[in-house]
């Protein structure tokens, strides 16, 4: 969710927040898997949907 006092991060900033290149990143909001927000045609990242998706998507690891 947004909040008010959250800034919003371009694809650069956002791709630095999970570590992984900006054309990896970019793959991820092209396959519509990563949510974003226009702010007129520029696309912005919220770090509570970036981490939204990290936890929908985590692995957990099982040793075996």
């Amino acid at each position: 969710m947004e909040s008010k006092m959250e800034k919003p991060l371009t694809k650069k900033e956002a791709a630095e927040y999970y570590s992984i290149h900006y054309k990896t990143f970019e793959k991820l909001v092209n396959k519509f898997q990563i949510t974003y927000h226009l702010c007129g045609k520029r696309k912005r990242f919220y770090k509570s949907d970036l981490d939204a998706y990290l936890h929908k998507n985590r692995r957990i690891a099982i040793d075996t």
